[in-house]
């Protein structure tokens, strides 16, 4: 399936869940989705994310990060925390 995915340019959604943390990350095209959808992201998790995205980032990918929206309004404050790792 991948090979397919790679020789049209789509990317793999890649779900990082609490019932299922996502290790690596699949790159089938020139950029990258990733949909964070922990209910709880502690700032080390946000760090080692944040280390990901940048490497993908220095790659030359666009990365497409999305973060949980329900309960409480959390994921823009993720977001933020994420944006700040990756840009330093």
């Amino acid at each position: 399936m991948a090979k397919l995915l790679e020789a049209h340019g789509v990317a793999v959604c890649a779900a990082d869940t609490d019932a299922k943390a996502l290790t690596p990350v699949q790159v089938t095209a020139p950029h990258v989705y990733l949909r964070l959808r922990k209910e709880n992201y502690e700032a080390d998790e946000i760090a080692a994310w944040g280390t990901r995205v940048r490497t993908l980032l220095d790659e030359g990918r666009d990365v497409y990060c999305y973060f949980k929206h329900e309960g409480g309004g959390v994921g823009p404050a993720y977001a933020r925390a994420l944006l700040e790792t990756v840009t330093g």
